[in-house]
């Protein structure tokens, strides 16, 4: 059986060597290694609403031993935000919603 940490590793190695463009969409909670595993290093994308991280603002909030409440502020020093990820230039572009149609 093939171990969590080789099969990420072996995801990264496929992803950086397609040889077809990738685009990935960031559409929620993008944590951990898997997910930055599936992040393309070239055409990244996040919803108005999603984050990417390596853990959670809970896990490094607990990671750190800090109470529950401060989690927010954990949030805020990681820089998380499509806005902070994008002017950080890890994404490409954030994804908004069509606007609705006066139909």
């Amino acid at each position: 059986m093939r171990r969590p940490h080789t099969a990420i590793a072996e995801l990264f190695i496929a992803v950086a060597s397609c040889p077809v463009p990738i685009t990935s969409v960031v559409i929620g909670e993008g944590v951990s290694g898997g997910a930055l595993a599936l992040a393309s290093p070239t055409d990244l994308w996040v919803a108005r609403d999603g984050y990417l991280a390596v853990t959670a603002p809970e896990l490094a909030a607990s990671i750190l031993k800090l109470p529950a409440d401060e989690v927010p502020q954990v949030a805020a020093r990681l820089r998380l935000t499509p806005a902070e990820l994008l002017s950080r230039g890890i994404v490409h572009g954030i994804v908004r919603p069509p606007a609705a149609s006066a139909g």
